[in-house]
C-alpha cells in the first residue's frame, strides 16, 4: 500500500502476529513519513529484537523515549539496555524508576535481578527474588532466576527445587 496510515497499521498488525520479516519493511516505510510516531518506533523495535538486532532496537526505543518520556517508556529503555548487555546502565535506570515510583519495584524485578546477576551481585539479587516469590509464589519467571543464583552458589537442594518449579 502507498497510504502511510495503512502501511503503519499493517506493519503493526504483522508485528503483533510475529511476522517480523514482513512487518519490518512496512514499518520502516511508514517511519520515513512519520519519524516521530512512537507506536511505529516501538513496533519496529519489537521486530528488531525478535530479529536479534538489539542495538537497532535499543536506538528505536531511545528515540521513542525522547519523544514520550514516561515512566513506562523508561522501563522499556532499561529492558533494551539489558538486551544490549549494558547491565550497569540498565540497573541504574531501574533504580531511578523505582526511586521515582516505588510501586514499580515488582514490575521491574526481572530487569533489576538480571542486571545485578550479570554484574556479579547475586547476593543482592537473591533477597529481592525471595521477597517477590513470597508475594507471588507461583510465578515461574521468578523461580528460574533464583534457581540459577542458588545453583551457581552450590545451594543445590533449593536450587533444583526452583529449577523444577519452572
Amino acid at each position: 500500500p502507498k497510504d502511510t496510515g495503512i502501511l503503519a497499521e499493517l506493519g503493526k498488525a504483522l508485528e503483533r502476529e510475529q511476522q517480523h520479516g514482513q512487518a519490518a519493511p512496512l514499518l520502516e516505510r511508514a517511519l520515513r513519513d512519520r519519524p516521530d510516531d512512537v507506536s511505529l518506533l516501538l513496533a519496529l523495535a519489537d521486530a528488531r529484537v525478535d530479529q536479534g538486532r538489539h542495538t537497532e532496537a535499543g536506538e528505536l526505543v531511545e528515540r521513542a523515549y525522547a519523544l514520550e518520556p514516561t515512566l513506562q517508556m523508561k522501563g522499556r529503555v532499561a529492558s533494551s539496555l539489558l538486551l544490549r548487555c549494558r547491565y550497569a546502565e540498565a540497573l541504574q535506570l531501574v533504580e531511578e524508576i523505582i526511586a521515582e515510583e516505588p510501586s514499580t519495584a515488582s514490575s521491574m524485578v526481572a530487569v533489576r535481578v538480571d542486571s545485578m546477576s550479570h554484574l556479579g551481585r547475586q547476593e543482592e539479587a537473591l533477597p529481592l527474588l525471595d521477597k517477590e516469590i513470597e508475594r507471588a509464589p507461583y510465578v515461574p519467571g521468578l523461580r528460574f532466576p533464583r534457581a540459577e543464583i542458588r545453583l551457581l552458589n552450590e545451594q543445590f537442594g533449593p536450587g533444583w527445587d526452583d529449577y523444577a518449579f519452572r
